[in-house]
């Protein structure tokens, strides 16, 4: 994918690719691009394609970001990163404001083992570590429609 979105004029690359689903009743892949603004911040969206030459786009989602490590999550205590002085700024594209790590970037999604309704999704933080979600594919739907 390397396009500008029709409704922006932005360029997205593609980054993690790709799951299978189905949307709007037919078979589609389902992959992550990404965008680079300004600042060098990444903000991301789900895009759907056509599993078949040639392979035209059928949807793109709005933007959204991938969160960073929290004070929360579970081992934060021992994790290396918990010792730095980690400072989120909002980054702001379009008029909107976005509180995320300003690098992320998505490395794989594939289906769970054992629910075929969920994708795992990893990706980079800081280009220091990694993290994963579990992302349910009717979520990834409301956001593609």
């Amino acid at each position: 994918l390397k396009r500008k979105d029709i409704q922006t004029g932005i360029k997205f690359r593609g980054t993690a690719c790709c799951g299978d689903m189905e949307f709007e009743g037919k078979k589609v892949k389902v992959g992550i691009a990404h965008t680079v603004t300004r600042e060098r911040s990444y903000l991301h969206a789900f895009y759907a394609f056509e599993p078949n030459p040639p392979f035209n786009i059928v949807a793109l989602s709005g933007y959204f970001c991938l969160g960073g490590i929290k004070a929360t999550d579970i081992g934060y205590d021992s994790h290396w990163m918990s010792q730095q002085n980690v400072t989120i700024s909002g980054m702001e594209i379009k008029n909107e404001t976005f509180n995320c790590p300003k690098i992320t970037f998505p490395t794989g999604i594939t289906e769970m083992i054992h629910n075929n309704e969920n994708f795992v999704i990893s990706y980079g933080v800081k280009d220091c570590y990694s993290r994963s979600m579990v992302v349910p594919k009717d979520k990834i739907r409301i956001l593609l429609s």
